[in-house]
């Protein structure tokens, strides 16, 4: 009886062990296959024989891609700079300065940039002739004093109008 329940147990311990191996065994191949997968898509774009020169391939692309991205970077702050001084507010207002040339022919046109720096424009129209005008701004800030209608186009063209 004991010799029958030390063959049971002994077969037990390998029917484990066996199972154990047998799992383990599972769960490495399991493993290789998915490094086997990353190692085919690490050198997939790569014409190299070895690990190591995809590696150096792949390092030397994040290095052109990082310089790339820094110039990138340094066109753009340019740019976003340059972007600063081109006009970038418009305001127009119309008026009928005299009120016997026929309609609103007059005008006053601000054009400025970021910082309401620019020109202010007004061509006054009467049946005598039209003259126009131009003022230059600095922040927003005549040479000479600006009338109310040059006060008001530099409002409209603030608010986008």
């Amino acid at each position: 009886m004991i010799a029958q329940q030390q063959l049971f147990l002994m077969f037990a311990f390998i029917c484990l062990l066996f199972f154990g191996v047998l799992g383990w065994v599972v769960y490495l191949h399991i493993q290789f296959n998915k490094l086997s997968l990353h190692y085919t898509r690490l050198l997939a774009d790569v014409e190299v024989p070895d690990l190591k020169s995809a590696l150096e391939h792949h390092f030397d692309t994040i290095g052109q891609l990082t310089r790339k991205v820094t110039m990138i970077s340094n066109s753009q702050t340019e740019l976003v700079q340059r972007m600063s001084r081109v006009i970038q507010k418009v305001g127009l207002l119309k008026y009928d300065e005299s009120g016997d040339s026929g309609g609103r022919q007059s005008f006053l046109l601000a054009m400025l940039d970021e910082d309401n720096s620019g020109v202010l424009m007004n061509s006054i129209h009467s049946r005598s002739g039209t003259r126009v005008y131009a003022k230059t701004l600095s922040k927003g800030i005549g040479q000479h004093p600006l009338s109310k209608e040059e006060e008001a186009v530099l409002h409209l063209a603030n608010k986008g109008l």
